[in-house]
């Protein structure tokens, strides 16, 4: 009987959706300034992240300042 139970649960278990991975994101709202001119982020990220720079209204492809998982 616990072996029939457990299997019930297991299928069940398995037929829940996975939950969805949140990519990293800032949490400062509005625009950055700086008096020493440069900035300390941080970030938590289960994977390698890739943080990249670009004008908001530029169409030039974003520059990559730091690729990794630190």
């Amino acid at each position: 009987m616990a072996c029939a139970l457990a299997i019930v649960l297991a299928l069940l278990l398995s037929a829940l959706p996975l939950p969805a991975l949140a990519s990293p994101a800032f949490t400062q709202t509005g625009p950055l300034k700086s008096d020493a001119g440069y900035f300390m982020v941080e970030w938590q990220a289960d994977e390698p992240v890739s943080l990249e720079i670009a004008k908001q209204d530029s169409q030039a492809k974003p520059r990559v300042l730091y690729t990794g998982s630190n």
